[in-house]
């Protein structure tokens, strides 16, 4: 199944899912799609910068937000580290389905 084809289903069944695309820098279009408990699919050119951008997918997603972040083309996030790197910019787009506790407090006309 490619990464569209379980991208849409999770999104369909309300599962958890991010999508990381690098928006600039090396590998512009690279896509990582990443959900929780399952393996990563996809890459964005360096297993390290895989490894970095899942575990920020996961927090986005667990945060329930979605946003940019940026790192060095081999994973690298810390400022001395980065010094002379060019830098990849990731879109990270979390859906991450409402509680029902939350979907109902939206609904009542109480609110």
């Amino acid at each position: 199944m490619s990464i569209f084809d379980t991208l849409r289903a999770a999104i369909r069944e309300q599962e958890p899912i991010a999508l990381v695309t690098i928006v600039d820098g090396p590998n512009v279009g690279a896509k990582l799609l990443v959900r929780p408990g399952a393996e990563v699919l996809g890459t964005l050119g360096h297993p390290e910068l895989d490894r970095i951008a899942a575990r920020d997918a996961l927090a986005e997603l667990e945060a329930g937000r979605s946003g940019v972040r940026h790192y060095g083309p081999e994973g690298q996030t810390t400022p001395e580290d980065l010094v002379d790197t060019p830098m990849v910019s990731a879109f990270i787009e979390s859906w991450a389905p409402r509680s029902e506790e939350h979907t109902s407090e939206l609904q009542s006309p109480d609110h």
